[in-house]
């Protein structure tokens, strides 16, 4: 290989790994949304509590929403469409 090649290689390299090692939008999603059902599950089997309120949004899509309390049964699924 000639230098010139060589330097390329070795920049072509050190990109992919580098983009390799960058965190991915969506990289741990379901993760998260398992993690954050299970809560809602442990929160329900206590006893504790008996639903939601949304206190304050900035999204046209919940604004309705504001303000409401809803059983966990009633609850709006988060996101809405829009």
């Amino acid at each position: 290989m000639t230098e010139n090649n060589l330097l390329l290689f070795a920049v072509a390299a050190a990109v992919a790994f580098v983009l390799l090692l960058l965190p991915w939008p969506g990289r741990g999603k379901q993760q998260r949304i398992n993690a954050k059902t299970a809560s809602l599950g442990k929160l329900r089997r206590t006893g504790n509590y008996w639903g939601v309120a949304i206190v304050r949004c900035k999204c046209d899509a919940v604004r309705h929403c504001t303000g409401r309390k809803f059983t966990f049964d009633e609850a709006p699924v988060l996101p809405v469409a829009g």
